[in-house]
């Protein structure tokens, strides 16, 4: 049936929302309205929550199969309102979206299939309706009281039953048990029952500021008046029935607040208190979720708020939290605290039975001080004690005054305070008698002096007698009575009822003067003077005969009237009382239908309020919860695009199952072999494709939940090979929910496996030795291989126990017990060393041995250790970096050239050993050998730690990653700072050389072997007409003699022939001029002549001159003595001519120390 108006329920009808539209249920009427605003709606959830509202635990709910979440948010208050939801199997489900959203909120009390949801419902009615076990008697609830005292020593005896019921009820349905006795047995014998049902009678139901009208009205007509105050007296404020201290606070902050604004400075103490350890502990903490800014004022938030660290939460600050004492206290059974300005307890009297509600408004009335103040909640009031508080607002706000004239109730405090209470000290005993003698002395003269009085309030109720007032008032027949119109003759009731009122409307006193019946049967004249004390007090003075003043006098209302007449009045006055006592006593009969009817109203009305405070507790728990779990939504979000998004690039197929196999998620790769698709979630994987997913899959998993160890297994799907692998799904809290089946692609390794196995099965053309050992370590089998390896080594054909290595025996023990496995041993067969994979073969119960040789392999690994040695001990320094410039690699030379250990130089960059003057160079060089770019050695310089800076040749080399890209760069670097200082001296030496060569005035030439000219001073070039350099390469026979061959004569030849020194004097046509040639040989580093130094000096004026002395000799010996000198002349010169070859020699000679540097003189690079 679709419903589209208002419609009462009734029985075997369905009935359909229409679509744009949305069903509610209120007072059993199905209401339809239209959908309005622009929000997402939910239907179901709607009505879920009307149900919930309207039927409370009678409400059922059932999600069967559809998409979407709907529903989920509505079934939680279904539960809070204590009903019952039941969903129907994913399984059978043909969309299992919304199903499978209620089973997650884990609210659902049974998930079946369609048809077996209808009987449990029948099953459910049965048990809650007529299952004469399931009625809780007074004696279980005693007996349930009892228990929970002895488990965990709380006290319930004073709550409501039907609240206690409940939540009894509540706990035996959500543990499947219908009897009480089971119930009860269960709590005797299970102490977490116990305090899980403790739990669930506690009430736990506050918030900052809750009913925001109630605390207007208490910051108005309480809290601005103590504001206002001029006192300097704490503000003591007491909060019973705390719970997790939100009112506390609230108090505090308000108080806080109002006297910040009045400029007053009074001490705040608000005293906390519950019966709940746990709700005592966080209202310590004073750390509550961040969702409470709905319900604290803005600027309250701004003061007295700070913020987690997470942001979730917020902290009460230091100065209110200060301010508020939180202690562990039962309102009951502890002593109250004492002098309090306020009490807050709101929403704790509707939990409990009349009797304890009067009991803790007489404690409270005992607890405040002169005009304190009380605060209840909305459904709560004094009830019978209205007579020690007058109410100052709303009635819908519960705020009350203590009244000051009442005397306060003495209260009975426990018997283990009583043992506490200190004995009197011998002052205050001294000054406590005192003031008895002094009352004493008062109260005498009062009797003495003072007229009798009375006090009455607003009921005419007598709360205070002076002097002796049973002259003039009488007790009527029947109970007794205080109230002062019963007490009085019947001819002053209305007298002095009209005179009260005047009093109160007149503002003035009133007297009457009237005749009472005395002791002795005679009259007593009397005059009632009526004043009134407060607003709802008034005192009534009575005077004898004694004359009133004039000015009274004035008011008296007696006159003179006629005594028949009067008697006359007074008759039908009588019988006009007597009407009117029948209707009053009707009208009483009738008050005390309509107030029994009230106080049942009452009730319901509590127990009403209960409820909604149950509920708000329960919503008040789901919107912090809410609150705390949204930064987990948003990192269970992140989380999950993260997880979304690997199992979206996973190559893997991966199949989540719930733990009923139910299809929870897949990975797009399980398409290889299943075809799933996104609606095949919350089904069975057992009712599609097994086949594609291979054998045995369902046993697997089950195995994988009976005994959570993972099971691996080969497959061959679709001409393929997996390895299928069954884990349990666990979550966060450890808890196994499922499994998870993936399916790794192992054709590969499978190929590689068959192709070694092959190879294997074939050990004959093994070219590595192959030998098999039995239990007894005996070589059963040996392929040609190990054969040849003993024939090359020369060692006995037969013997190929050499091949076992030592700790044989030791391994082969308990061969049978053994798994299959790999061992790894190395051996060493003369010269040659060999590694040997043994591996166990249970199943032929041997050991075959796979031997290679390793010989070359730890020879190359020595050689890298020796070269890792001579790097390391290296005298140049050997450095690797980094392209950031991070030093990696620091050998010892490094730290004897610069300074810096290794340990120091790891810490630096490499920029630290580089003058400023060269960071460019090494920048470019740095970039060069980046980019591949080829880079010769070269002279550079580099910093010490002392701060010197040497000469350094560099040779660099880059080092490639795996993947081939330039990861570092490494350097030897070599200190040539004293050779260039020989170079130096050298270059000096040369150019001394070079001017002694070409300032001598003789000629002088180097020739080779070959007579080629090497080298030439300025002089023989001069002589030969050409330039030095024009010279060199010419034979010198050709030059100096214009010969094609050297002549006989040449001294060069003959120096050339046996090595040594040789001197001719010659006459050159060619040049035309008489020489003396001086020929010395130059000798290299093995002794052998490479070339020879030609020093000629030119005789030709001495030959001339010999001449002449030789023609003239027998002519002039005049002059001989002139001709003898000039001989010795010509001798000093020839001398001369021998100093300068030896000096010639030894120039040659110091040259021939230095190899490395040619006769050209031309610098070779270091």
């Amino acid at each position: 049936m679709r419903q589209e108006h208002e419609r009462k329920e009734a029985l075997g009808k369905l009935y359909l929302c229409p679509p744009g539209m949305e069903l509610r249920i209120e007072k059993g009427i199905i209401h339809a309205a239209p959908l309005s605003g622009d929000h997402v709606h939910l239907p179901i959830d709607e009505f879920f929550i009307s149900l919930a509202e309207d039927a409370g635990e009678r409400a059922i709910a059932v999600i069967f199969s559809g998409a979407g979440t709907d529903g989920a948010r509505g079934i939680h208050e279904i539960k809070n309102a204590d009903g019952t939801v039941f969903v129907q199997d994913p399984a059978n489900a043909e969309f299992p979206g919304m199903p499978l959203a209620a089973i997650d909120t884990g609210k659902a009390d049974g998930v079946l299939k369609p048809e077996e949801i209808a009987s449990e419902i029948l099953k459910l009615h049965g048990a809650i309706s007529i299952s004469p076990e399931g009625v809780i008697t007074g004696e279980d609830f005693e007996t349930f009281y009892r228990l929970i005292r002895e488990k965990t020593g709380y006290h319930f005896n004073h709550y409501k039953q039907n609240v206690i019921n409940r939540r009894i009820r509540r706990r035996m349905y959500l543990r499947g048990v219908l009897s009480v006795k089971d119930y009860t047995k269960m709590v005797a014998e299970n102490d977490a029952e116990a305090g899980a049902l403790a739990a669930d009678f506690m009430i736990g139901v506050t918030s900052f500021f809750r009913d925001s009208l109630a605390w207007k009205a208490l910051n108005l007509g309480v809290i601005r008046k103590l504001a206002a105050e001029d006192n300097d007296s704490p503000v003591r404020v007491w909060t019973p029935a705390c719970a997790t201290g939100e009112e506390a606070y609230s108090i505090a902050m308000m108080l806080h607040n109002e006297f910040e604004l009045a400029g007053k400075k009074r001490e705040i103490q608000v005293f906390a208190t519950d019966v709940n350890d746990r709700a005592l502990d966080k209202a310590r903490e004073g750390k509550y979720p961040s969702s409470i800014v709905a319900d604290v004022p803005p600027d309250y938030m701004r003061r007295y708020f700070t913020c987690s660290e997470d942001g979730l939460s917020v902290i009460i600050g230091k100065e209110i939290r200060e301010r508020v004492v939180v202690a562990k206290q039962d309102l009951l059974t502890d002593p109250p605290f004492s002098r309090l300005d306020l009490i807050i307890c709101r929403n704790l009297l509707i939990y409990l039975e009349p009797q304890a509600q009067e009991k803790c408004i007489n404690l409270f009335h005992y607890a405040l001080k002169e005009g304190g103040y009380l605060f209840l909640g909305n459904a709560e009031s004094v009830g019978r004690s209205g007579a020690l508080f007058r109410s100052l607002a709303h009635k819908k706000c519960r705020v009350y005054q203590k009244i000051e004239a009442v005397p306060s109730a003495r209260l009975p405090l426990p018997v283990p305070f009583a043992s506490e209470r200190a004995a009197p000290s011998p002052v205050r005993t001294a000054v406590t008698e005192q003031q008895s003698v002094t009352g004493s002395i008062q109260e005498s003269l009062l009797e003495e002096y003072a007229p009798a009085a009375v006090a009455i309030n607003q009921q005419y109720d007598i709360i205070y007698h002076n002097g002796p007032t049973n002259r003039y008032l009488r007790q009527p027949r029947g109970a007794p009575t205080q109230n002062l119109l019963e007490l009085l003759s019947e001819n002053l009731r209305s007298r002095v009822r009209g005179a009260i009122y005047r009093t109160t409307k007149e503002a003035r006193p009133v007297s009457i003067r009237a005749s009472i019946p005395g002791d002795d049967k005679g009259k007593i004249q009397v005059t009632l003077r009526i004043s009134r004390l407060k607003e709802d007090l008034s005192l009534i003075v009575f005077h004898e005969k004694g004359g009133i003043s004039e000015q009274e006098a004035a008011a008296i209302e007696a006159a003179d009237v006629d005594v028949n007449a009067i008697r006359q009045l007074e008759s039908e006055l009588s019988a006009t009382r007597a009407d009117l006592q029948s209707h009053i006593e009707q009208l009483k009969s009738l008050n005390e239908e309509l107030q029994s009817s009230n106080e049942e109203l009452q009730a319901a009305n509590e127990e009403l309020e209960t409820s909604r405070e149950e509920l708000q507790s329960l919503n008040e728990e789901l919107i912090t919860v809410n609150s705390q779990l949204q930064g987990k939504i948003e990192e269970q979000d992140e989380t999950n695009n993260d997880l979304n998004n690997f199992l979206t690039s996973t190559n893997i197929p991966t199949v989540f199952l719930d733990s009923r196999f139910r299809v929870k998620r897949f990975t797009p790769a399980m398409s290889r072999l299943l075809k799933l698709i996104p609606s095949d979630v919350g089904r069975p994987i057992a009712d599609m494709s097994l086949e594609s997913l291979g054998p045995e899959l369902i046993a697997d998993a089950q195995t994988v939940l009976d005994n959570l160890v993972p099971v691996k297994k080969e497959i061959l799907l679709k001409d393929i090979w997996y390895v299928r692998t069954a884990l349990p799904y666990r979550t966060s809290d450890n808890r196994i929910e499922g499994v998870v089946i993936t399916y790794s692609d192992v054709a590969e390794i499978k190929s590689a496996e068959e192709r070694t196995r092959h190879l294997a099965s074939f050990p004959q053309l093994n070219p590595n030795p192959v030998l098999e050992v039995d239990a007894s370590g005996k070589v059963i089998f040996f392929n040609p291989a190990a054969q040849k390896i003993l024939d090359s080594l020369g060692m006995d054909r037969g013997d190929f126990s050499v091949f076992l290595p030592e700790d044989m025996e030791s391994i082969l023990q308990d061969l049978e017990n053994k798994t299959e496995e790999t061992l790894y041993r190395e051996i060493n067969l003369k010269d040659r060393s060999f590694g040997e994979s043994i591996y166990f073969s249970p199943q032929f119960n041997v050991a075959r041995i796979y031997t290679y040789d390793i010989t070359e392999r730890k020879l190359a690994a020595e050689a890298s250790r020796k070269l890792a040695a001579v790097l390391r001990d290296s005298n140049d320094a050997i450095m690797v970096h980094d392209f950031e410039g991070n030093i990696t690699v620091w050998n010892h030379g490094a730290e004897r050239l610069f300074g810096w250990t290794e340990a120091e130089a790891l810490k630096m960059k490499i920029r630290d050993t580089i003058p400023a003057e060269k960071l460019a160079e090494a920048l470019a060089y740095l970039e060069s050998l980046y980019l591949g770019e080829p880079v010769s050695p070269f002279e550079t310089k580099r910093l010490t730690k002392d701060g010197r800076v040497l000469d350094i040749w560099q040779t660099a080399t880059v080092l490639f990653d795996d993947a081939g890209k330039p990861a570092a760069i490494a350097t030897t670097e070599r200190d040539i700072t004293g050779r260039k200082r020989a170079a130096e001296e050298i270059s000096r030496a040369k150019e001394e050389w070079e001017r002694t060569f070409n300032s001598v005035p003789d000629m002088i030439a180097i020739l080779d072997n070959n007579h080629t000219i090497i080298r030439v001073n300025e002089s023989m070039a001069r002589r030969l007409g050409r330039k030095p350099g024009e010279c060199v390469g010419m034979r010198c026979y050709e030059a100096v003699h214009g010969t094609t061959a050297p002549p006989d004569f040449c001294p060069h030849s003959l120096t050339i022939k046996d090595g040594r020194e040789h001197v001719r004097e010659l006459h050159e046509e060619h040049l035309g001029m008489d020489l003396l040639v001086t020929t010395s040989p130059l000798f290299d580093e093995q002794g052998k002549m490479v070339a020879s130094v030609h020093v000629a000096h030119d005789i030709t004026a001495r030959k001339k001159a010999e001449e002449q002395i030789q023609r003239q000799v027998e002519e002039l010996s005049a002059v001989n003595e002139e001709l003898t000198r000039f001989n010795n002349a010509a001798v000093g010169r020839e001398l001369r001519m021998i100093e300068l070859k030896k000096e010639v020699n030894e120039l040659c000679g110091r040259v021939g120390d230095a190899p490395r540097y040619p006769l050209d003189f031309e610098s070779e690079q270091p």
